[in-house]
């Protein structure tokens, strides 16, 4: 495989041709959060943009873009830690933990936490979602739920099994076939075009 030469936070790199540059750091030992991620599976960012968890930024040769769907470049140079990224990073976490419960906070998301150094999380707005039980293999609580569609995607596309639905029973139950989960979060973030052509879509 052909191999390209690139510069991650000063320190010279090798990738293959074709990988992101969410692999080459990877392959060069440097950390990135990206929660909805996953080998194997087609960025969510290149599918629906505005469902990607948007926490993979770097700057490439001057401009902060989304690693996972960014292909390597011989000669680029990126930074995974400047100002700009760092505070679009932690800007994006903090949205997403406003879904979260903190107190229940582990695993890859403290992770994400402590490398963004979010001193204080936002007071998440409590779903009140029941927690099914009736699976004889695991708990469904969509109460912990952030909507990074990593768990649905992997179980149907990578799994074949297309045992977990979305956390919002409003996702699937639309008569319509309308994603109102996508609809709703752009109409709070201000984009009201947006969220109409969500409508349109079906």
């Amino acid at each position: 495989m052909e191999s390209v030469t690139l510069t991650i936070n000063g320190r010279e790199a090798r990738a293959g041709c074709g990988e992101t540059l969410l692999e080459a750091a990877k392959s060069a030992g440097v950390y990135l959060p990206a929660l909805c991620h996953y080998r194997g599976l087609t960025p969510l960012a290149e599918l629906v943009p505005d469902m990607a968890c948007q926490l993979c930024l770097v700057e490439a040769d001057g401009e902060v873009v989304l690693s996972c769907n960014t292909m390597v470049v011989d000669g680029m140079k990126v930074e995974t830690r400047t100002p700009r990224v760092r505070e679009m990073t932690k800007r994006n976490f903090r949205e997403i933990m406003r879904r979260y419960p903190v107190e229940q906070m582990s695993g890859e998301l403290k992770e994400v936490a402590e490398y963004v150094g979010l001193e204080e999380y936002p007071a998440g707005t409590p779903k009140k979602l029941a927690v099914r039980e009736d699976s004889p293999f695991f708990l469904r609580d969509h109460n912990l739920c952030i909507l990074c569609e990593r768990c649905v995607r992997v179980c149907d596309d990578i799994r074949g099994a297309r045992a977990i639905e979305f956390a919002f029973p409003c996702h699937r139950a639309c008569p319509a076939g309308i994603d109102i989960p996508r609809y709703v979060r752009l109409i709070a973030r201000g984009r009201h075009d947006a969220s109409l052509a969500v409508i349109r879509e079906k």
